[in-house]
């Protein structure tokens, strides 16, 4: 009897898995609009096949504010399109250009502060698309 009730209960723990996270659902917006993605989250724009993900911030050497720097600094982040390779965006230059289309990174927050690290799921890009002519 015993040994039926622990088949019984590896089974029931066996078919028990960890909830993975929830993808977030993907947005949509309109080109030209411009449009706030987190790590994670995924656009479409509308009428267009131009769809992405901000996958995450590669990197993030911005002269931090209260430091006097030679040079403002870069960061880059990372976002994949569908069937695509990741693609590496930065903030100098900060436009890429995909089949008709040129994806803008306008802004990413938080900007650095001084002996603070900012936790890499607190980004935020600010982005837009336009049809390129």
């Amino acid at each position: 009897m015993k040994s039926v009730f622990v088949i019984l209960l590896i089974l029931i723990l066996g078919g028990c898995q960890k909830e993975s996270p929830t993808q977030t659902e993907q947005r949509s917006a309109q080109l030209g609009d411009s449009f706030e993605l987190k790590p994670g989250e995924a656009i479409m724009i509308t009428g267009t096949p131009v769809s992405f993900r901000f996958d995450s911030v590669l990197f993030d050497g911005r002269c931090p504010e209260g430091v006097l720097c030679f040079w403002e600094g870069n960061a880059a982040i990372i976002i994949s399109f569908p069937t695509e390779q990741d693609t590496v965006m930065t903030m100098d230059p900060h436009k890429i250009y995909k089949n008709d289309y040129e994806v803008t990174l306008q802004k990413l927050s938080p900007y650095p502060k001084s002996n603070q690290k900012i936790p890499k799921d607190a980004y935020v890009a600010q982005l837009s698309v336009l049809k390129h002519s």
